[in-house]
């Protein structure tokens, strides 16, 4: 079987400690599988 990406836009307007807040939770919530990977893309312009 082919490796998954799922991936995601990051648009959700959350100030730096919000967002650490979410992926902690989320990474908390997530279930690591083989063959199976997860990313976040923040908006440029929101990263600073």
């Amino acid at each position: 079987m082919k490796p998954l990406l799922f991936a995601a836009n990051w648009k959700m307007h959350l100030h730096p400690g919000e967002a650490r807040t979410f992926l902690q939770r989320f990474l908390q919530l997530d279930q690591p599988r083989p063959g199976r990977t997860v990313a976040f893309f923040p908006s440029i312009r929101d990263s600073t």
